[in-house]
Parts: structure tokens; C-alpha cells; sequence
């Protein structure tokens, strides 16, 4: 396969250099980081002046001091995330205070008040687990942090930590597309994951690292996850590339004692509830009254401790997983073909095996090289095969698909310098790669065979190659940030910089193998197609390889301003550039050159400057109103790039031959073109940038009351707002102007845009322009309702009321003709505005609760038996509420003759107009806790995840009509036969009740 030959050490040495060059001038970031903060004062409640406030982490002995200002006001920075001990020095005529179990989270700012004791008086000394502050007085932005004890205890079907953002406000899973969350209202290409302070975002897909969730479960185990934050709206200047949300995720540490564990989950088809689909589908015949085969283990092991106390560290995790899956295929209506056909087909058919197996290693070590200078190195290894995973379905046999593959290694630092009491700086670097290859299981062509004897259909069976493995897609990536942090009475001034550059390798050889077409199986049995395909790459050019290199700058600064005790100012500014690599190829047809279109392209949008603007104002340590407003810039993704890249109708020619051209050509299956025929070259489809095209951004605002209602519980009422701007689209500029025409159905008429005159440039099929001409809208009230781990017991409920709109906007629409991307393209392409309606991701209620319960000794009974019985219990639970998934009825066909049948609305019918029946899930852990001995724990667990066992649909039959009859510019009608009486009945479900079972032993 084709290699990288970039110069990507160069720009990482030129990076790093420029870092350490400016490393005085700008400043620290809190994605991995704590504050303390509060003020000093005397039993009355003045404040005191000069007192030296320390905070100890009470796991490693980590330590950082704050003076209080003569305002009163302290504030401790740049704390990894953990229980600090808090402890202040005793001016003349006090008495010192000491705090412990004081919780610092990661972006947080944990509020302390210190109350000095009188000289002679008895010591204040106070645990803050039960006494501290609940809400965090002076945070300006909507944000959410789910802690170590949920992650460790909530249960998550496959282990996915990023699926606890869900439980957050305003986070849904993208039911559009598979991995992605939405936030906002937003796609999932414009959110922002960030481990360990370092990009982790795979910049070509514009999903995780790993593409995680899509195929490979994680790209870093649970074990190794301490805490993450969800940053939903309005976080400051200095995160970015980012228009939806940020999180921030923190990896487990070694500590001052030795820890570790070993655990094993396991899950079995016997355990599970037959699927929904297995009742309804065709796979039904094949496996009557049989659950699908799954069998899932997942184990592994960490261990963490110290290197020398109180100095050096280290943790280590692995994690694995083995999962047996099978694929069904179904061969519709092969008992009806000739002998001959049945006897080349039959051996290709059956049941055939899916696997996905991935081994997860992080290694993480932590050391104080002096009381000034803490250095932390990290790194990860991710290796998934995914094992038949290219192609799936029941019309695609065990030749059409092959495994796909996903390696990624992370190596990242941060070291943390305290240059003063007053300046803190902070340098993090990253090494990364991300591998994806696909490989196929043959090297025969694709050949479609439709599903029927003698006559035409919309099913195909498929055999050979598939169209488009063997593939690559690899991302080398280098990145350096660097921080500062001034404190100065009442102002914290922050600046900085974030360089990150993905030299990126894709090789897509779509229709390289060539492909037939077969309209039916006695077609097939006759060796006469009906169409051929095959794609060369274009002399002098790379073909199919390209390299959509990316390179982000970033700065930032912003002024965190106490301009009085209750009232913080939050302003800043952000400046992003994201330089994309410019399209090799000018293709110089001259229609294209008449138009002013060209294919090379470059992206140049230099004026990409965001402002902040945040505040909060404390009525008192209670209660809070925060709010703000702020721009926030997304990247361009680099599938967009490459497809740009390749498919300009010069670095890959794509020859499409009808029957007759087939035969001219001597071509018999399952042979293939060895140059390109001097037939068939048919309009091509070609992609391009808009000259203007500019980066996307979101305008995001937001206004939030936060109070304290209870011991240990608060509730917080927000209005969030996003407006997506610039957003990216694909959109066909080569139609004509279009024809209203009559359509009928049945006794109602309506007048349909139908493109009927000749393609405005002749040598094109579609000139696919990437635009950013989409916007979007989101208006959401939220609650939020918590109670922080006391006595046992934590829980987080959140009810979302929202309103999402848009008209379409997508980054990942680029195979013409492929039914998952041209569904994403609006309907009419000369009016985008007509799809301006309800969102794709639009969930206008939405409520979550989860919770942990501890259930310690059993001090009810003095039965020894009894309380061992009932003792050591943990029970924790997630319930998802919320309405069902819009969606648009369709015709199944291409009604308005754009060349593409996927986007075609039912006439009398706007987008999104319909809506599945709302989705319910229940899920719980209950795990039992055996002591063996003073440190060894023994944990039983038993997960259940949608113990209801409802029916929650995830797509349902879309198809209003089936097709209509009529051509060119007159009036045609509408078919409704009685196969569509299933419009919008369940077409596919959500996972049916699965059980689990898990065993874990921790030291």
C-alpha cells in the first residue's frame, strides 16, 4: 500500500521550537486541571490579608501554594484532579485552619471559604466532604463533570466511557450517525475530546481517535479513566476547534500506596432476550426462534504505586476484548433460479463469523523533579480487528467483506512549572498515529446480483470484492501546547498556544476492482449484465492515494477578572487557523474554467477571530447566575480535503458501460478492464471548494441559576443557545433550473420541482461544490438536578426541553450514489432553504437519571449470618427517556431527476415531518463487595441493560411511495401499493434486554 512521505518530523522540531520560544508569553489551560479558590477570612467574616494557603493531595503528596490578596482572595492552580488536604498559616492573633477531603475535578473550580480561628481558640479543622460548598460560585459555563465513582459503577453496554457524556444536558448520540455525539444540535464533527489535555479527535472522519464506537469499542479502557468533563456551552478561550462541545477526559495516576485489579465481563446470546429483529426480520427464517450468537468478553488488569514516595509514580492498564458475532445471509428468492445459478451462488451463502478483538495497553508515569517542576508522561496502544467487518449485512456473502483494522499509539507529556507564587506555566506535547487499513477477502469483481428470477429489483445480492477495500487511512500527528497563568489581585490573566499538524495518508480505490451489474438471477446465469464499472487512475496523478494534510494554530487570551467578591468576569479572545493542503490537480476542461471552477482550489480563511465573554455573580456561596456568550470555530474535515483531492475528474476516471458497451468491449465476467475503454466514458461526478468557502462556526450563549438546595444537592434551571454558521454541506451546482410538474396519487395532486432540461455543463454528471452555506439553530432549557457522594449516594437527573433546526449542513458527504451519504444532501439543491426544518438530531425532551448506591454493613440485624447476607451492596441504575427520532417519507426513487434517489420527499410532505414513538431504557448494576482481608476486594457483578425489554426503533420504513410512472417534463403519478402500508412501521431496534455478568478483584 502507498506510504506517508511528508516532512512531519521537521514541523513537529519547527513546533516545538516556536513553543519553548514563547513559552514566557503565554499562557496555562485547565483541561486537565483543578482550581481552589475562595477567601480568607476572620470568625466575623472580614477578610484577612497575607495568609499562606496550602493544598495537599492526601493520595501522592503533590502540594501547591496561594497567599491571599488584600482582598482576602486565594487562589490555588494547576491541581490534577483528587482529594487535597487544605491548610493555612496562622498570622498574628490566629489560629491556623486545616480542610480535608476537599474534591478538586477536572476544569473545576471548587469554592473554599476559610474561616480563621482566634489565637488561643480551638483549631477549625473540617471535612469538606461533608461541609463544603456544593456549587461553584464563580464558573461561567455550562459544564458537567462525571467523577471517578460513576464511571467505576454506572453500567455501559461495552465499556464506552464517552457514552456517560449522554447523561449530560444537551448530549444525544447522533442517530444520523453511528459514534457521534450531538450536541447542541450540532454534528458530531464539531465537537472537540481532548485526553489528557492533548487532541484526540481523528481530524480525516471527524469522530474519536480509533473512530471508537463505530467499530472499535475504546480507544482507552475504563480502568484508566479518572473523570472527564462534558463542556456543553460557553467555555473560554482557551479550548477550541470546537463548535458544539468539549471534553475533557483524565487519565488514572499512581498514588502513594500500591493499587490494582483484575477484572472479567462476560456476555452470552443464552443470557439476552431474543432481539426484536430476529422476530421481524428476514433473518427470522434463517434462525427461527433462536437468539442471535453473541458471545463478548472483555477483561484485563491494572496496577499503579508509587516509585519513590512522594516524588515518582506510575499506573498501567490493559484491556481486552473478544467478541463473536455472526452474519446471516439471505439469498431472496434463489430457490426460484436455474439449477446452474443455485449450484455457483449456494457455496457462497451462510451464516459466517464477525469478530472484534482489540487490546488496549496505557502506561502512565508521574514525577516531581523538584517542588517547582511536575512532569507527566503518558502512553497508549490500541490494536482492534475487527474480523468480516468491511461489509456486512444479509445480502453480502463472506467474500464481499474482509477485516477492518484500527492502530493508534499515543505518547504525550505535560510538564508543569511553578516559575513563582504568581506564574505558572504549563507545556504539553503529543506524538500520535492512527492506522486504519480495510483488507478484502477477494479479488474477484463486485458483482450485484438483484434478488429476483426474471425481473428488475431494488435488492442485490453481493459477491466479489467489494468496491471499495482494500483501503487506508493513517494520520501522523504532532502537536504542542503551550501555557501561562498570571494571578494578580483580582485578575488571572491566561494565554496560549496549540499547534497541532496531521500529515495524513487516505487510499480509497472506490470501483478500482470493477463492479457488474446483474438485473436478476437468470441475468446472471447467462453471463449478461446489464451495467459495468471500473476506475483508473488518470496518468501523471496519485490515483486514489492522496494526503489531505491539516495544520491548526491556536492562541489565546483571556483575563479571569474578581471584579467584585460576587461578581467574575470571564473575557477573552481566540484566534484559529486551520491550513488545509491544496488540491494538486486543476482539471482544465474549459466548461469548468467558463464557470470560474477550479479543482485546485485552496482553502484561505484567515479571519477566524472568537470572542468571549462570560460571568457569574454569587448571591451567596448558595446560589449563583452565570451566563455569557461567545464564537467558536470548527475544523473543515480532512475527508473533505482528500475527496477533493482525488476526485476531480483527472486523478481517477471512472467509466461506467451499458450492456451493449460490455459486449463491444469483449468483456466477460468476471473479467476486468486491464486500461481504460475507449467506450463508456460517461459524465463524471467531480468535487471541488466553493472559492469563498470559510470554516464553520457556532455563536453559542447561555443563562443559568444555580442554587443549593439541600445538604449536598443542587439544582440548576439553564437556557442554552447555538447558532450554527457557515456550517459545511456538499451541494450539486451542474442542475438546471427546475420544472414544476403534476404529480398525482390517488385523487391528490401536487406540484413537484423536476430537473428535466440537460445538465447545465455537459461533461458532468455532478459538480459537487463543499460550501459553507448550512446553518442550524438550537434553543434548550435544561435542568439539572445533583446530589454530590454522601452517605452513600450520588445521583445526577437531567430533563433537556429543546428546539432544533437546520437546513441540512454535513462534512461527510462524498460518495455519490451511496444511499448513507446522498441521503444527506438537501432536496432540492438550487433552494437550500427548503430544508429548513426540524433537525436530524432534534429531541425535544429528554430526561436522564443515574445513580450509585452504597449499601455498607448491614447493621439492622445482629444475625451474623443476616448481616453478612445483606451487606456491601452497590446499586447503580441509568433511565433514558426521550422522543423518538424524526424522519422524512421518501419516495424510492429519484422523483425530481437530480441523480440521486435518496433525498426525494414525498410529495405534500416537509423534512423531518414524522417521528418514531418516544425511546426508554433502563439499565442497572447491582455488585456485591466480599472483604478478603484488609485490602483485597472481591466483586460480584450483575449488569442488565434494557431490562424492560421494550421495542425502541432506531430507523423505521421511510417510503411513503414506492416509485412513480411518467417521464420527462409532464405530469406522472405516484405508485402506493399495498407494500408501503408499512411507512413507518420499525424497520430496525436498539439492542433487546442483554444481561451480564462480571467478576473484579482490587488490591
Amino acid at each position: 500500500m502507498p506510504t506517508t512521505s511528508a516532512p512531519f518530523a521537521k514541523l513537529c522540531i519547527l513546533a516545538i521550537s516556536l513553543a519553548f520560544l514563547t513559552s514566557t508569553a503565554f499562557a496555562q489551560s485547565q483541561a486537565t486541571t483543578g482550581n481552589i479558590e475562595g477567601r480568607v477570612v476572620d470568625p466575623k467574616g472580614a477578610v484577612v490579608p497575607g495568609v499562606d494557603v496550602t493544598a495537599t493531595n492526601q493520595a501522592t503528596g503533590f502540594e501547591k501554594s496561594s497567599t491571599s490578596d488584600s482582598d482576602g482572595n486565594y487562589v490555588i492552580v494547576l491541581l490534577p484532579p483528587g482529594s487535597y488536604a487544605v491548610k493555612t498559616s496562622a498570622p498574628s492573633g490566629f489560629q491556623g485552619a486545616s480542610y480535608s477531603n476537599v474534591a478538586v475535578t477536572v476544569g473545576g473550580k471548587t469554592p473554599l471559604e476559610v474561616t480563621l480561628g482566634l489565637a488561643g481558640a480551638e483549631a477549625v479543622t473540617v471535612d469538606v466532604t461533608a461541609e463544603g460548598a456544593v456549587v461553584e460560585t464563580s464558573r461561567t459555563s455550562v459544564s458537567t463533570t462525571i467523577n471517578s465513582r460513576a464511571i467505576e459503577n454506572l453500567p455501559v453496554n461495552g465499556r464506552n466511557y464517552l457514552d456517560f457524556a449522554t447523561l449530560t444536558p444537551g448530549v444525544i448520540r447522533d442517530p444520523t450517525r453511528q459514534g457521534d455525539l450531538s450536541v447542541g444540535g450540532q454534528k458530531g464533527t464539531l465537537n472537540s475530546l481532548q485526553v489528557d489535555g492533548v487532541d484526540n479527535n481523528n481530524t480525516f472522519f471527524g469522530q474519536a481517535f480509533g473512530r471508537t464506537g463505530v467499530r472499535p469499542p475504546y480507544q482507552f479502557s475504563e480502568e484508566s479513566v479518572q473523570e472527564f468533563q462534558v463542556n456543553q456551552n460557553g467555555f473560554s478561550a482557551e479550548y477550541g476547534r470546537s463548535g458544539g462541545a468539549i471534553i475533557n477526559v483524565v487519565t488514572k495516576s499512581g498514588t502513594n500506596e500500591f493499587h490494582g485489579g483484575a477484572f472479567e465481563y462476560f456476555r452470552d446470546e443464552s443470557l439476552n432476550a431474543n432481539p426484536t429483529a430476529n422476530k421481524t426480520s428476514q433473518a427470522q427464517r434463517l434462525l427461527p426462534n433462536k437468539r442471535t450468537p453473541q458471545q463478548i468478553n472483555q477483561f484485563g488488569a491494572r496496577v499503579g504505586g508509587p516509585i519513590v514516595k512522594n516524588r515518582a509514580f506510575f499506573f498501567f492498564t490493559y484491556d481486552g476484548q473478544r467478541q463473536k458475532l455472526t452474519n446471516p445471509v439471505d439469498a431472496t428468492n434463489l430457490s426460484g433460479a436455474s439449477a446452474a445459478v443455485r449450484a455457483a451462488l449456494t457455496p457462497k451463502l451462510g451464516t459466517y463469523p464477525i469478530g472484534r478483538d482489540q487490546d488496549v495497553f496505557m502506561g502512565k508515569g508521574d514525577i516531581s523533579v523538584n517542588d517547582s517542576n511536575q512532569l507527566t508522561l503518558r502512553f497508549n496502544r490500541q490494536n482492534f480487528t475487527g474480523a468480516n467487518n468491511e461489509s456486512t449485512g444479509p445480502q453480502s456473502v463472506l467474500e464481499h467483506t474482509g477485516s477492518s483494522l484500527a492502530k493508534t499509539t499515543t505518547f504525550s507529556g505535560t510538564l508543569a512549572s511553578t516559575l513563582s507564587q504568581k506564574l505558572v506555566n504549563e507545556f504539553r506535547f503529543q506524538l500520535a498515529r492512527d492506522s486504519e487499513p480495510g483488507e478484502a477477502n477477494s479479488d474477484q469483481p463486485e458483482a450485484r446480483i438483484g434478488a429476483a428470477v426474471a425481473t428488475s429489483t431494488t435488492t442485490f445480492l453481493n459477491i466479489g470484492r467489494n468496491n471499495f477495500s482494500p483501503r487506508e487511512t493513517t494520520i501522523k500527528r504532532g502537536q504542542i501546547v503551550d501555557n501561562l497563568l498570571y494571578t494578580t489581585g483580582r485578575h488571572a490573566f491566561k494565554g496560549g498556544i496549540d499547534f497541532n499538524f496531521d500529515r495524513i495518508l487516505n487510499f480509497f480505490p472506490g470501483f478500482f476492482s470493477g463492479q457488474y451489474t446483474f438485473n436478476n438471477y437468470n441475468a446472471f446465469g447467462t453471463n449478461t449484465p446489464s451495467g459495468f464499472q471500473q476506475a483508473f487512475a488518470g496518468a501523471g496523478t496519485t490515483g486514489a492515494t492522496t494526503h489531505p494534510d491539516l495544520s491548526d494554530y491556536g492562541f489565546y487570551f483571556q483575563d479571569e477578572w474578581k471584579f467584585t467578591p460576587k461578581l467574575t468576569l470571564n473575557l477573552g479572545v481566540r484566534y484559529d487557523l486551520e491550513t488545509l493542503a491544496r488540491p494538486p490537480v486543476q482539471n482544465p476542461d474549459p466548461q469548468l474554467i467558463s464557470r470560474g471552477l477550479d479543482t485546485s482550489t485552496r482553502i484561505s480563511d484567515t479571519n477566524n477571530l472568537a470572542p468571549r465573554f462570560g460571568f457569574s455573580y454569587a448571591f451567596d456561596d448558595k446560589s449563583v447566575l452565570r451566563g455569557g456568550y461567545g464564537i467558536y470555530y470548527s475544523r473543515t474535515t480532512g475527508i473533505m480535503l482528500g475527496t477533493a483531492h482525488s476526485q476531480n475528474g483527472i486523478s481517477v476516471r471512472n467509466f461506467s458501460l451499458n450492456a451493449a458497451q460490455i459486449a463491444l468491449a469483449g468483456l466477460v465476467y468476471p473479467n476486468v478492464l486491464s486500461a481504460p475503454p475507449a467506450v463508456g466514458a460517461s459524465p463524471i461526478s467531480i468535487f471541488l471548494f466553493a472559492k469563498d468557502y470559510a470554516q464553520p462556526y457556532v455563536q453559542q450563549g447561555r443563562l443559568a441559576y444555580e442554587r443549593e438546595i439541600r445538604k449536598n444537592m443542587s439544582l440548576s434551571v439553564t437556557y442554552m443557545f447555538f447558532k450554527g454558521v457557515h456550517l459545511s454541506r456538499t451541494r450539486d451546482i451542474n442542475l438546471p433550473a427546475p420544472t414544476l410538474v403534476t404529480a398525482t396519487a390517488g385523487t391528490s395532486s401536487f406540484q413537484y420541482p423536476r430537473f428535466v432540461a440537460p445538465r447545465p455543463l455537459s461533461n458532468y454528471a455532478r459538480i459537487n461544490l463543499f460550501e459553507s452555506t448550512g446553518n442550524s439553530r438550537y434553543n434548550a432549557l435544561a435542568l439539572q438536578f445533583q446530589r454530590r457522594f454522601s452517605k452513600g449516594w450520588q445521583f445526577l437527573a437531567t430533563y433537556t426541553f429543546s428546539n432544533a433546526k437546520d437546513d441540512r449542513p454535513d462534512q461527510t458527504a462524498v460518495v455519490p450514489g451511496n444511499g448513507g451519504d446522498d441521503v444527506k444532501i438537501v432536496f432540492n439543491q438550487q433552494s437550500i432553504r427548503d430544508d429548513y426544518a426540524t433537525s436530524d438530531v432534534d429531541v425535544p425532551h429528554r430526561f436522564v437519571f443515574s445513580s450509585v448506591r452504597e449499601f455498607g454493613t448491614f447493621k439492622k440485624s445482629n444475625n451474623k449470618f443476616l448481616r453478612a447476607l445483606l451487606s456491601d451492596y452497590t446499586f447503580s441504575s441509568i433511565t433514558q427517556i426521550n422522543s423518538g427520532v424524526t424522519y422524512t417519507a421518501t419516495v424510492g426513487a429519484d422523483l425530481n431527476n437530480d441523480g440521486n434517489r435518496f433525498n426525494d420527499r414525498a410529495p405534500g410532505t416537509v423534512r423531518n415531518q414524522f417521528r418514531t414513538r418516544y425511546f426508554w431504557q433502563s439499565d442497572m448494576r447491582i455488585t456485591r463487595l466480599f472483604r478478603l482481608g484488609e485490602t483485597i476486594r472481591l466483586k460480584l457483578i450483575a449488569e442488565g441493560f434494557n431490562l424492560s425489554n421494550r421495542t425502541n426503533v432506531i430507523a423505521p420504513n421511510i417510503n411513503l411511495y414506492s416509485g412513480f410512472t411518467g417521464t420527462g417534463p409532464g405530469p406522472f403519478a405516484l405508485s402506493t401499493p399495498t407494500g408501503n402500508l408499512r411507512f413507518g412501521l420499525p424497520r430496525t431496534f436498539f439492542p433487546s434486554r442483554e444481561l451480564q455478568l462480571a467478576i473484579k478483584l482490587d488490591f
